[in-house]
């Protein structure tokens, strides 16, 4: 591959990463998205959890990746370090930068114990292999793999990629919106909505009884 090919490869994997990223925060960053989602179809929704999570671990810890040695090298950030055109020192600094984040945040070991093998002494520690990565964690290491390969570009005198706008508008917004409409219906039908009654002026205000009589009459529209 060479230098054109490699960096589409790693932008487009980033640009996968980042998606699925925006997805998961826009379904459970907020609680009355998790309050209308455990209503009606939490069961579902815990599946899509544990399933973005682990795939979000997953990519960040293969974008990061050691190139390798030999015949068989992996197509990592760190493939670009040979292509830049100056301060690839700088440049590596930058990955290993990162991967000290991934490295405090447990997320390599998690890829390494839970996810890609079944580790029998991480399984007896708390007994589940299910692990949610800290939201300021993945921030941070998203930031750090962009200004990486924004580096990249300005060395490589490479026209500069709109990161933030690359990316598709999150999906999700109309199923979480169509789970809180129709709790919203469901309230209303449970509870609906009932005109005061007009003879019992006890539970009214004298402008509101009053408007109540001249709707009646048809003097008020």
């Amino acid at each position: 591959m060479n230098e054109d090919e490699i960096l589409e490869a790693i932008e487009i994997e980033y640009l996968y990463l980042k998606q699925l990223w925006e997805e998961y925060k826009n379904i459970f960053s907020s609680k009355e998205n998790i309050d209308a989602i455990n209503k009606y179809c939490g069961g579902c929704f815990h599946l899509i959890q544990v399933a973005l999570n682990n795939e979000i671990i997953i990519v960040l810890n293969r974008i990061l990746d050691t190139e390798g040695t030999g015949k068989n090298k992996n197509l990592v950030l760190e493939s670009l370090a040979e292509k830049i055109k100056s301060d690839e020192g700088v440049f590596r600094t930058m990955i290993n930068d990162i991967r000290d984040i991934l490295k405090h945040c447990k997320l390599k070991e998690v890829r390494n114990k839970r996810l890609a093998h079944s580790d029998k002494k991480e399984k007896e520690k708390d007994g589940t292999y299910f692990l949610i990565a800290s939201y300021d964690c993945i921030e941070e290491i998203l930031s750090g793999i962009e200004s990486t390969l924004k580096y990249y570009r300005e060395k490589n005198s490479l026209e500069p990629m709109a990161y933030e706008q690359s990316s598709l508008p999150p999906g999700c917004d109309c199923l979480i919106n169509a789970i809180k409409n129709f709790n919203s219906e469901q309230s209303r039908m449970i509870n609906p909505v009932k005109e005061p009654d007009l003879f019992n002026p006890d539970n009214l205000s004298f402008i509101e009884l009053m408007r109540l009589i001249l709707k009646k009459l048809k003097f008020w529209r």
